[in-house]
């Protein structure tokens, strides 16, 4: 059985950045889809399933922060990461200000970010499973059923939920049983 692998989605406007963050973190056996702009990655954020969004703070269309808000105002968004070239101090917490728990500065540290990244899904599936035990899901319903507006998507939701609560309760199992961590499954590859 294959364990399920986590999806990300990875919004920088610099196309050889965007190419190397998806190599390395799909030999890390993760899924990646890039976006470079921030509309095509508010569009996804909003009508996908993610596990974790990485995000530059200068883009060509928006803030890179004020994406990071408009992800965050989702309910049931995904953990948000910032991978940014911006250093300063006033730069990283306006980042987490807006919503990101994490700031990671370029060049990148990829074990670093390897660890914040396996920490934050980590926290981000243990909530998802909360939730689902209390028969809340992740996206919460106001009292017409309806959480978004859009019960097309708001039943896509309902349905990634169910989904991926299934691969999230095979992989913890197969987990339990011996599959170790990403890190683990490197060294044995390499």
């Amino acid at each position: 059985m294959e364990f399920p692998r986590d999806r990300i989605l990875c919004v920088e406007d610099d196309t050889d950045t965007a190419e190397m963050m998806k190599v390395l973190l799909e030999m890390s056996h993760y899924e990646v889809t890039l976006a470079q702009t921030a509309a095509d990655g508010f569009y996804r954020a909003s009508s996908e399933h993610f596990d974790l969004c990485l995000l530059n703070s200068y883009l060509p269309d928006e803030s890179g922060f004020e994406l990071c808000r408009r992800i965050c105002e989702i309910t049931g968004h995904a953990p948000v990461v910032f991978i940014s070239g911006a250093a300063y101090e006033s730069d990283k917490q306006r980042g987490l200000t807006v919503g990101a728990l994490a700031y990671l500065t370029k060049p990148i540290d990829f074990e670093a970010l390897e660890r914040t990244m396996t920490r934050l899904i980590k926290g981000y599936r243990a909530e998802h499973l909360e939730c689902l035990k209390d028969g809340r899901g992740l996206y919460h319903f106001n009292e017409s059923g309806s959480g978004s507006g859009n019960p097309a998507l708001d039943v896509k939701r309902r349905n990634d939920d169910e989904h991926r609560s299934r691969e999230i309760g095979n992989g913890l199992a197969q987990s339990q049983r011996g599959a170790g961590s990403l890190a683990a499954r490197a060294e044995r590859a390499a």
